[in-house]
């Protein structure tokens, strides 16, 4: 097996940025993720809300897309959320275009079924 060196994800000023960031603190039970980070966009958001669901933990992402012109949700992100809440019986707080906070709280209920277009 030939193992080949990547290149980091990351550029080397980027991982330095990272390296610096505070710990997400916990207010009121949810873990506070700051959407600005590194390029403040909406994959932030995506995985956050995933890794929410995957680990039954209650989050809140404030700063949404803080990185982006014009920052807050935008329908493509509402849709993941909607979609990703509606699957693992989560609830959303604040989950409405253009908004700078959302909050997605893990219930551990089992989620619906889910039907997509492609």
């Amino acid at each position: 097996v030939k193992v080949v060196p990547q290149e980091p994800a990351l550029a080397p000023d980027q991982l330095a940025a990272a390296a610096e960031m505070p710990v997400p603190e916990v207010t009121e039970g949810l873990l506070q993720i700051d959407g600005s980070t590194l390029e403040g966009g909406g994959q932030l958001l995506r995985n956050s809300a995933a890794y929410a669901a995957t680990l039954q933990r209650d989050i809140c992402i404030c700063k949404v897309r803080g990185g982006r012109s014009p920052p807050g949700l935008r329908p493509a992100h509402l849709a993941a959320l909607d979609a990703l809440a509606r699957l693992s019986g989560a609830t959303l707080g604040g989950a409405v275009l253009g908004s700078g906070r959302v909050t997605f709280e893990a219930k551990g209920e089992e989620g619906a079924a889910l039907a997509a277009k492609a």
